[in-house]
């Protein structure tokens, strides 16, 4: 905006001494220095009277300029060095004197003594172990003694030895004792099927119960069973 001014002003003074020109050629002769001057001032009053005033801008006032605050360190926390502990004085090992070498003295070598040579004793007689022999050897024997079937009382009431008996044609019912004293006696009473209802090994001198369930009795090395007394 000022340098349009600035140019506006130079035109209005160019134009003015052009026309101040003019006319002094026109009017040939010399002019009237007041007249000249006059004339000119008034043009130029005229024509500058006739420009609008410049208007100032307002003085720029710059803000002022916003300091930032400092940032905030924190100090340092102070490390305290550790208590400083002497190392203990190095106390050097004495010098070791190295003890002269040992050197032995000549060994009297005696010349040995005679030993005898011990007498000769001579080794005893082999004596012959002896002679193992064997325990003898306990054979069991099973006689088998067939009884004739009988219903007669003095007969299944006879005593009875080893062997096999059917109950009731063979042996009577009843109970019956051993009276040998064999140390190994056995006896066995069996039902219909074979099972067993009672045994006993043992010592002798035991008591047998046969009752109706009574098959058949086994009886070994138990001396003489003999009848006692019926089962009531």
């Amino acid at each position: 905006m000022a340098l349009d001014f600035n140019k506006s002003i130079l035109r209005l003074v160019v134009l003015s001494i052009f026309i101040a020109l003019l006319m002094f050629a026109l009017s040939g002769c010399e002019p009237d220095p007041k007249i000249s001057t006059a004339t000119f001032e008034a043009a130029l009053a005229e024509k500058l009277t006739a420009l609008p005033s410049s208007t100032a801008y307002p003085t720029y006032t710059a803000q002022a300029t916003q300091t930032s605050y400092a940032t905030y360190t924190p100090a340092s926390t102070a490390t305290r060095y550790p208590t400083y502990t002497a190392l203990p004085t190095l106390t050097s090992l004495p010098t070791n004197t190295k003890y002269p070498t040992y050197t032995p003295l000549a060994t009297s070598t005696r010349y040995p003594t005679h030993t005898q040579l011990p007498s000769y004793t001579p080794f005893p007689a082999n004596t012959a172990y002896p002679t193992y022999t064997p325990a003898a050897t306990y054979t069991e024997v099973v006689r088998i003694v067939m009884v004739t079937p009988t219903t007669d009382d003095s007969v299944l009431k006879a005593p009875k030895g080893d062997g096999f008996y059917l109950v009731g044609p063979e042996i009577a019912y009843g109970i019956w004792r051993s009276e040998g004293d064999h140390n190994k006696c056995y006896w066995k009473v069996t039902d219909v099927k074979g099972g067993i209802i009672s045994n006993f090994i043992g010592t002798a001198g035991g008591t047998v119960y046969l009752d109706e369930n009574a098959y058949q009795i086994e009886i070994r090395n138990c001396g003489k069973l003999k009848f006692y007394s019926p089962i009531n």
